[in-house]
């Protein structure tokens, strides 16, 4: 199945029960399109990063 079509149409059909007719209508999206294809993940490290654990502190050696 091909996922490369709009999931949006550019009009609204739907029915008015006032007027007892098909309405069709313009669509008005409430945020504009925003492409993510080629943008990195959020979840995908940009650098190396960095190891925020503490360090372990060192074991005491038993003195004889």
């Amino acid at each position: 199945m091909r996922k490369d079509f709009p999931l949006t149409g550019y009009v609204e059909v739907r029915y008015d029960d006032e007027k007892k007719r098909v309405v069709v209508e313009p669509v008005e999206l409430a945020q504009a399109f925003r492409n993510f294809e080629g943008a990195a993940s959020p979840w995908e490290q940009v650098g190396p990063g960095r190891d925020d654990k503490p360090a372990l502190p060192e074991p005491e050696t038993p003195k004889a």
